[in-house]
């Protein structure tokens, strides 16, 4: 039976804290990518939800009916993993880098 060795998560920069909960938990840092993300009426949408029709639901089927109003925009998405089994850290194949903070470090931020 399959177990589980690992996490991998993303934290965007829409909130501004850069995956701050995931470095508190001890997850590694291994960069970053960007990704179009797009704004409209005030939410924010992964651009997935444009091409994913039979699993993105109401939100994906609202962003696609007004793609026409939305804000594209890049933002950059913080690639986190964590060990669940401590000897497959060996299989890691990307750079583990220090945690990167966001300026202004300490202000209280809303998302």
């Amino acid at each position: 039976m399959p177990t589980v060795a690992w996490i991998q998560s993303f934290a965007d920069e829409r909130c501004g804290r850069w995956g701050v909960v995931y470095q508190a938990a001890n997850f590694l840092y291994c960069g970053h990518h960007v990704t179009e993300f797009y704004e409209l009426d005030g939410e924010t949408y992964h651009k997935m939800l444009l091409t994913a029709h039979l699993k993105s639901g109401q939100r994906g089927e609202y962003l696609r009916r007004n793609i026409h109003r939305a804000k594209r925009m890049a933002l950059r998405q913080f690639r986190y993993v964590y060990f669940l089994k401590g000897n497959w850290h060996a299989r890691l194949r990307l750079p583990v880098l220090p945690y990167l903070k966001p300026e202004g470090e300490g202000r209280a931020l809303a998302c």
